[in-house]
């Protein structure tokens, strides 16, 4: 029947969508997804607590943006307490496809690792 067919028409699609090479930035690496902004290419910024917006990276400087990872040094910015670290390291990590696009997944800052989604 043609719901049945509409059902495999779709799982076809979603395997050949997943098969296709995925989006990436224009040098085939990865992007980095950031609290509703998507795909971002060797940001300057980047939220760390989504929810209050309250933990940043600022003048982010990229020395590395591979395949593999993305590192750099920022300025890390809190509002409270009110202060700012400068030269923390930050890294981009765990590339994979989300939404048929090459993302980093995930972010480390000075070696510990932020989850800015679920952070409270």
């Amino acid at each position: 029947d043609s719901v049945a067919s509409r059902g495999l028409g779709d799982v076809y699609k979603r395997q050949v969508t997943e098969t296709v090479t995925a989006m990436g930035a224009s040098d085939k690496t990865p992007l980095v997804n950031n609290c509703g902004s998507v795909g971002l290419e060797r940001p300057a910024s980047l939220t760390l607590n989504c929810s209050d917006q309250n933990d940043f990276l600022q003048d982010i400087v990229w020395d590395t943006w591979s395949e593999q990872l993305a590192q750099g040094t920022a300025t890390r910015t809190t509002v409270n307490p009110n202060r700012e670290i400068e030269d923390v390291q930050v890294v981009l990590g765990n590339p994979d496809i989300v939404d048929g696009v090459l993302v980093f997944k995930t972010i480390t800052v000075d070696g510990t690792s932020i989850n800015p989604e679920g952070a409270r």
